[in-house]
């Protein structure tokens, strides 16, 4: 492989795999062989010590022979451990430094984030999300009661302010009938609306026909109505009895 080829490789690592460090190259052979001519050329383009050259065997045994630095120097590469055996094997800069194993520096600016504070910090963000939606929650059911109590004092205001004028085409009437007791009534416009009549004050019916008794020992009484429209009351005026 050519040094430009070699260098094209590297740079087109590097953009697929940034966080990755490149330790060498790797290429096949039909069956177990040593570096050729050719593979010694390339060896010398990785200029690192600790550089491997991997040369894997389509068949046969070995599997694989390993070649570390320029100078193409054979490591030898322990067979696989049975399933459930096998052991952690170090990085190169967790080795001990040793005869041809010089230790590898961290390199500038690389730090590895500790798994369990990437973890600790997730849960903090998720508290404090949860948090702040609780709070949000909090000021949103305010703001509505706020509401719901400001609409109901408008409606209060509204309810017994009342409306100077009576709905249009109603009108009302008291005809006597014997001695002391009179007949009022008044054509309700809908069956929404709500009908009070009060003598001398004090609530006497609420139908739109009531009959009243004009209490004893006073001359003259005063019959009132009024109508409720939804949240508005409508005083109907008065007339005076008399029996």
């Amino acid at each position: 492989m050519s040094p430009q080829a070699t260098a094209a490789l590297r740079a087109e690592a590097a953009r697929r795999q940034p966080t990755a460090d490149v330790v060498g190259w790797w290429h096949s052979h039909g069956q177990p062989s040593e570096y050729s001519g050719t593979d010694r050329s390339t060896q010398r383009m990785w200029t690192q010590p600790d550089s491997v050259g991997l040369l894997v065997f389509a068949t046969g045994s070995p599997w694989a022979h390993a070649y570390l630095g320029p100078l193409a120097r054979r490591a030898t590469l322990q067979p696989a451990a049975p399933q459930g055996e096998r052991e952690r094997v170090p990085l190169a800069r967790e080795a001990p430094a040793g005869p041809g194993w010089p230790a590898v520096p961290e390199p500038p600016g690389r730090r590895l984030v500790p798994r369990r504070g990437a973890i600790a910090a997730a849960i903090i963000v998720i508290v404090l999300v949860i948090a702040l939606a609780w709070w949000l929650r909090g000021l949103v059911n305010a703001v509505n009661s706020e509401t719901g109590q400001l609409s109901q004092i408008r409606q209060a205001i509204a309810g017994t302010a009342g409306s100077p004028s009576p709905p249009p085409a109603v009108s009302w009437s008291c005809v006597q009938r014997a001695g002391r007791d009179y007949q009022c009534s008044v054509p309700v416009p809908s069956t929404a609306t709500q009908v009070q009549w009060r003598l001398n004050g004090e609530p006497c019916g609420n139908q739109p026909s009531v009959l009243v008794h004009l209490p004893q020992g006073a001359a003259t009484s005063v019959i009132e109505l009024q109508l409720r429209v939804a949240t508005v009351v409508y005083d109907l005026g008065a007339q005076e009895l008399t029996g």
